[in-house]
């Protein structure tokens, strides 16, 4: 089993005055939906935010909510405390918002690292690999902690990736198993919201 990790710090995106993980989807609400995906594939999930008190309610007790160990260092810092305190050896990271993330993708993704011997594995597209959607192994911790302990820049994925052996997964190969891409788009605008229960309409008519 694998540890489920949203980084949910930064500036929340606002949709007609509405948190964009609140939104309504599915009978419910984006952020549940998320949270439901993901626990079918792992046995715990933690929530890293820079304002746990904004999430506490809105999530259940067994959501473990929180915060940076390197404040203001972004996702990376996010992802670090999630590593750090993970009760598994592999964490499936997601970003706020994203209701149509795949468990079967990151259980393609979990397996691939672990026959490479890799410390990430990621979900490759047209635009390049994609972190919010990768498995990445608690091995990553040492590498991650001398990053962010490096200096006062706030360090991005790329610098991360630059010292991982990382494996991939390519969308086309994702899609031959029927996992069809979509599982990465995260709601920042109103677009992806209408995006987003396009693809929930048709998942149900199949």
């Amino acid at each position: 089993m694998m540890t489920g990790v949203i980084l949910a710090g930064g500036t929340m995106r606002r949709l007609r005055g509405i948190e964009a993980g609140l939104l309504p989807y599915a009978e419910s609400t984006i952020m549940q939906r998320q949270l439901q995906v993901m626990e079918s594939c792992c046995s715990e999930i933690i929530l890293i935010t820079d304002d746990p008190r904004r999430y506490l309610e809105h999530v259940p007790r067994r959501v473990r909510v929180l915060a940076d160990y390197y404040e203001g260092r972004g996702p990376l810092g996010g992802l670090h405390a999630g590593v750090a305190l993970a009760q598994n050896d592999a964490v499936w990271v997601t970003g706020s918002a994203m209701p149509c993330v795949s468990p079967a993708a990151a259980l393609r993704l979990l397996e691939r690292m672990l026959q490479d011997g890799s410390l990430a594995c990621l979900p490759d597209g047209e635009h390049g690999a994609f972190p919010l959607h990768g498995v990445f192994s608690t091995r990553c911790l040492a590498p991650l902690e001398g990053l962010l302990q490096g200096g006062t820049v706030e360090p991005d994925w790329t610098a991360l990736l630059d010292l991982l052996p990382v494996s991939r997964y390519s969308e086309a190969e994702l899609a031959a198993e029927g996992i069809e891409p979509g599982y990465g788009l995260r709601i920042r605008h109103a677009e992806d919201y209408w995006r987003a229960l396009a693809q929930d309409a048709a998942s149900r008519e199949d």
